[in-house]
């Protein structure tokens, strides 16, 4: 038994990813979120998709508006297959996310305010 990397090499670094862990829980945070985020070692396929253009950072696909018609066929596309997750950004972003992950079978993450989170990616 044990806790999966990423959660610390050892008790103190533990303890402080837990406590990260409760106070985002208990009070949601934007840097605090960031900060955990950031410690952990996470390779997953994930799409953010945006309504309202270009979601506009390096490295990240924009594509232009395609009017939500084969959406599904050009992210298994542009991943080889399909993503592990989706997030919606605003409340249209979230209901073509809840139309998509259910079409793909795949999770759905709502996120609060995702303008405010400094997401980095690497393609």
């Amino acid at each position: 038994m044990g806790f999966e990397r990423g959660w610390g090499d050892t008790a103190e670094r533990v303890l402080e990813m837990m406590r990260m862990l409760l106070d985002i829980l208990q009070a949601p945070d934007p840097s605090t979120l960031e900060k955990f985020l950031g410690r952990m070692p996470m390779v997953f396929n994930g799409v953010i998709l945006s309504l309202h253009g270009y979601f506009g950072q390096a490295n990240v696909l924009g594509l232009p508006d395609t009017g939500g018609q084969d959406v599904a066929s050009e992210i298994a596309a542009e991943l080889q297959g399909y993503p592990d997750f989706i997030i919606g950004n605003y409340s249209d972003g979230n209901l073509l996310a809840s139309l998509l992950t259910y079409k793909m079978g795949v999770t759905q993450v709502l996120v609060p305010f995702l303008s405010h989170l400094n997401l980095q990616y690497k393609m």
